[in-house]
């Protein structure tokens, strides 16, 4: 438990804080449309390669992502890049909500597939 604690706050974020959220941030609308098949990378395309990202967003008060990290990428940088860029120009949410009932910074965690065809 202390290195997940250490390794959160090491991403800006206060441990506690986060383990008792009311709500963690709530995506707007569809998740899936977040990152779409015009953002897979051409040059990946033509190479008849796919990926499989984790990903990690910071989510502000006001829902906006302030940051995107790919903490592990079992594929090309590339598609870090790409998946990145539009998530941080299309996910919005819901703020979280912490103990007492407030909006908060808050993280939030998922995983993007790029499949050829």
């Amino acid at each position: 438990d202390t290195c997940g604690e250490n390794l959160v706050q090491s991403w800006g974020f206060d441990p506690e804080q986060q383990l008792a959220l009311r709500q963690g941030p709530e995506p707007i609308g569809n998740p899936g449309r977040w990152v779409t098949p015009d953002d897979y990378p051409p040059s990946a395309i033509q190479r008849g390669i796919g990926g499989l990202l984790k990903f990690r967003l910071s989510v502000e008060i006001d829902g906006s992502v302030s940051s995107c990290h790919i903490p592990r990428s079992l594929t090309d940088a590339e598609f870090s890049e790409v998946a990145c860029n539009a998530l941080s120009r299309r996910a919005r949410f819901h703020p979280a909500i912490d103990a007492s009932g407030k909006p908060v910074r808050a993280l939030y965690l998922g995983t993007i597939r790029f499949q050829v065809g």
